[in-house]
């Protein structure tokens, strides 16, 4: 007993380790498991915890088998897990777990964990009375980012308005002038520098595609299928006819042939 509170102590002693991940929103992400125990096989010693925002806590993975309904998830060969296409429901912090084999009255003991918040970004464009950039980071904890926004328009910084500076807690903004099209500045991008270890990444800002030139598309589309079948229809129609009236010509010509060969048979009788 005494050596296993020992061991327990030594384990306890290697400190979880917690980091932070900040992804963008539609991204696939893979936060790591530090500490993995050696001879697992397929990270049968892994599990993975994830508390949300409104702090529920659920296991995603139980030594190393994926729970039902997590399609989005899986594990990697050094036991990190891996999540595609990020939302902001995966915002929260993510545990990993690991057990090493144990005795008949404890088959599983575990030996260290390791802890991931992750992070999501949004950027965004709005267009009304003028046209507004946001960027904004939805955060498990407090927030412990700030953000702001670069962008090169080089002499149409003109059309930039006061909104320019403006920042809360994890959000900032950029504004132009109404009809601007941003897409003339050589770049725009959303700057976010975690404040406690002064890592910072940049996100750059890419438009997203009109919703009107898939409309435009859709319905010559449409307009064209239906020319399509007019024309197939009318087709069909006048085949049908002119098989029709071929076959009339036909019959009648045979009906006059008939009619010559019986008049010719009349004839000779007479």
């Amino acid at each position: 007993m005494f050596l296993f509170l020992i061991l327990e102590l030594l384990f306890a002693a290697a400190a979880a380790r917690q980091t932070s991940v900040l992804k963008k929103v539609g991204d696939d992400v893979v936060l790591p498991c530090h500490n993995v125990t050696e001879g697992q096989q397929e990270c049968n010693g892994t599990t993975w915890n994830f508390s949300n925002l409104t702090n529920r806590t659920v296991e995603l993975i139980g030594l190393g088998q994926k729970k039902p309904g997590s399609d989005r998830l899986s594990v990697s060969a050094d036991c990190s897990l891996v999540i595609k296409n990020v939302t902001d429901e995966d915002v929260g912090q993510y545990v990993c777990v690991q057990y090493k084999e144990g005795n008949k009255s404890h088959k599983h003991i575990e030996v260290t964990q390791s802890a991931v918040d992750l992070s999501v970004i949004h950027m965004t464009e709005e267009k009304r009375a003028d046209v507004t950039l946001n960027c904004s980071v939805v955060t498990y904890r407090p927030c412990r980012y700030s953000v702001k926004w670069l962008y090169d328009c080089t002499e149409e910084n003109k059309y930039l308005k006061q909104c320019t500076s403006q920042q809360s807690g994890c959000s900032a903004a950029v504004c132009f002038m109404e009809q601007y099209d941003t897409s003339r500045c050589k770049y725009v991008t959303c700057e976010v520098t975690e404040t406690e270890t002064g890592n910072t990444q940049q996100f750059i800002f890419s438009h997203q595609p009109s919703v009107t030139p898939y409309i435009a598309a859709a319905v010559v589309s449409v307009l064209l299928l239906i020319i399509v079948v007019a024309f197939i229809s009318w087709r069909a129609k006048r085949n049908k006819r002119q098989i029709n009236e071929y076959a009339v010509r036909t019959v009648n010509i045979i009906n006059n042939k008939s009619c010559c060969v019986l008049l010719r048979k009349l004839t000779f009788v007479f």
